[in-house]
């Protein structure tokens, strides 16, 4: 077990992508939280204001915007792993990262759920987010030693789930005390964090 640590802190500390990597992973995968639990309570807030008539429009809005955004997503997949493979990452990621930034903040200024703007807001919150994901997973696994693949994706993964549990605990605290809108802006935030680190890293050639 010590050997496979020592070779694995050897290649994470080998590379500076791999903790951009890792943290990446982390706010990525706050989506997971966000479409399926706070994308219905963001929509079902405006029940309340006398936006919508009743939960039953709330659900259907909800239905609509997550099928434009796996339609669209499966659409566009192939075309992103694609750009992916062909844009370097010191490119590709601070777009990414810029793009699910203004989406997530977007929210803030959203009056009702059921205007385009709300609609183009939500799919360009998965799309940047699939980009992310794409242009990350990419990244990761290039010139990665054969030995350790295995076993660094599990880090990969361990740090996403370690990103979904801290944000469900944050993210409850925020909708109920600050707003509807806050589990998005803190999705925002943190976007806008890594988007910073990108440019710096490319800036200084620390991102290929």
């Amino acid at each position: 077990m010590s050997l496979i640590t020592a070779r694995l802190w050897e290649v994470i500390s080998s590379d500076v992508k791999y903790p951009l990597c890792f943290i990446s992973a982390m706010v990525v995968r706050l989506i997971s939280v966000l479409f399926s639990v706070y994308m219905l309570l963001w929509i079902e807030s405006f029940v309340s204001t006398g936006y919508l008539a009743d939960e039953n429009e709330s659900l259907s809005i909800y239905r609509r915007i997550i099928m434009i955004s796996m339609i669209l997503t499966g659409v566009l997949l192939p075309f992103l792993g694609h750009l992916a493979d062909k844009t370097p990452s010191k490119v590709l990621i601070p777009i990414a990262f810029f793009i699910r930034c203004v989406a997530a903040f977007m929210f803030i200024t959203l009056e009702r759920p059921d205007t385009f703007g709300a609609y183009v807001s939500c799919s360009l919150l998965i799309l940047a987010t699939v980009l992310v994901v794409v242009s990350i997973e990419v990244l990761f696994m290039r010139g990665m030693p054969g030995d350790v693949r295995g076993a660094m994706n599990g880090v990969l993964h361990f740090f996403g789930q370690i990103g979904i549990l801290f944000f469900t605990q944050i993210a409850g605290g925020l909708f109920d005390n600050v707003g509807p809108w806050a589990p998005f802006a803190c999705v925002g935030v943190c976007d806008s964090i890594l988007f910073t680190a990108a440019v710096l890293l490319s800036f200084y050639g620390k991102l290929k």
